[in-house]
């Protein structure tokens, strides 16, 4: 029987709203022409750069704050954590905040991208990654 590479993904998806990396596509055995070509064809389309998301799937808030943190292996941070740990009183902003490393510091769709030291110093835990 041949490996299904859609079954495998499928999983992943839903618990990722609906996305995922290119890195995530490659491990269940997508090459870059296969991705590209579900792109072209519209099955796919680009969410963020080396993210996809199904085109059929809803672009949800939450859809975007996992590809955020996924296309810069981010976390969600400050309001968008809060909001995601179901923290009362704290409303949805339109663009999600996403913390990343140093050097992975660039412009993006977030309203705010905060640094995320490479080397934390806190005794508090980390807010939880968004993949």
């Amino acid at each position: 029987m041949a490996f299904d590479r859609d079954a495998a993904l499928a999983p992943v998806q839903r618990r990722q709203h609906s996305v995922a990396s290119y890195p995530q596509l490659q491990h269940v055995g997508f090459d870059r022409h296969t991705i590209q070509r579900r792109i072209d064809a519209g099955i796919w389309e680009l969410a963020q750069p080396y993210v996809i998301r199904d085109a059929g799937a809803p672009i949800t808030w939450e859809s975007r704050v996992m590809a955020g943190c996924l296309s810069t292996d981010g976390v969600a941070s400050h309001v968008t954590a809060a909001v995601l740990h179901g923290l009362d009183g704290v409303r949805r902003t339109p663009k999600p905040d996403i913390t990343i490393a140093r050097s992975r510091e660039s412009s993006g769709p977030c309203s705010t991208w905060r640094r995320w030291p490479a080397r934390r110093s806190c005794k508090s835990p980390p807010t939880p990654p968004c993949g």
